[in-house]
């Protein structure tokens, strides 16, 4: 049996990424997403709603925006600005929060830039 009534890998494959048409399992986002999200964001949107309209997840939406501090990692970053904040060296710091004096450095960097 051919045509329609037949197993089409293609048209299923597409089904099952029916929320996000063009874009193939493993590979990134086409730029007319992010395109789509930025003049979104532009707009005043949130990044829910972005990911809703989209289709695409939040953390995507978040990275995309400048990599925005949420959730766990804000706790620690928060943390780890309170033990700089007290004097106490990068390595320390990094060691009570759990994290590596890169980050720590990082977040160090950025908020003396802000």
């Amino acid at each position: 049996m051919s045509g329609f009534d037949s197993y089409d890998g293609f048209r299923e494959q597409h089904f099952r990424n029916e929320l996000l048409p063009g874009r193939h399992p493993g590979k990134p986002y086409p730029r007319a997403f992010r395109n789509r999200a930025a003049a979104m964001r532009a707009e005043g949107a949130t990044a829910e709603a972005v990911s809703a309209a989209n289709g695409v997840h939040v953390d995507t939406v978040h990275r995309w925006n400048g990599g925005t501090v949420r959730g766990d990692l804000a706790q620690r970053r928060a943390e780890v600005l309170a033990h700089l904040a007290a004097g106490t060296s990068v390595r320390e710091t990094a060691r009570k929060a759990g994290c590596t004096p890169r980050s720590v450095m990082r977040w160090r960097d950025e908020v003396r830039a802000s």
